[in-house]
């Protein structure tokens, strides 16, 4: 750590995705359905390299859903 910096504490991230292939309940589509989550443990996280890092913390915890339509 330089002079100028403050020391952060080290951080885990636990992540997990699922893609659900939905031609089998829908025979013949190549769709998916996708399932995702962030920071499931929401950690409490800093950008060591960022000029605000003691002051704006990194997202917590988040959940996306999606589907993939192929054209």
């Amino acid at each position: 750590v330089s002079d100028n910096e403050t020391p952060t504490s080290g951080f885990t991230f636990v992540d997990a995705t699922v893609t659900i292939g939905l031609g089998a309940w829908i025979p013949g589509a190549s769709s998916e359905l996708l399932l995702q989550a962030t920071n499931l443990l929401d950690e409490k996280a800093r950008n060591v390299v960022s000029f605000t890092a003691d002051e704006v913390l990194l997202p917590g915890r988040s959940f996306r859903a999606a589907v993939r339509l192929p054209f």
